[in-house]
């Protein structure tokens, strides 16, 4: 998996889960 595929995994997480986010450095944040 390349980095824009990570990119895009991360928005669309943070569209529609806020059991796993990502914080705007494409971090992990528990919740």
């Amino acid at each position: 998996m390349n980095f824009e595929e990570l990119k895009e995994m991360e928005y669309i997480l943070d569209e529609k889960s806020t059991v796993i986010g990502w914080d705007s450095n494409g971090g992990r944040l528990p919740k």
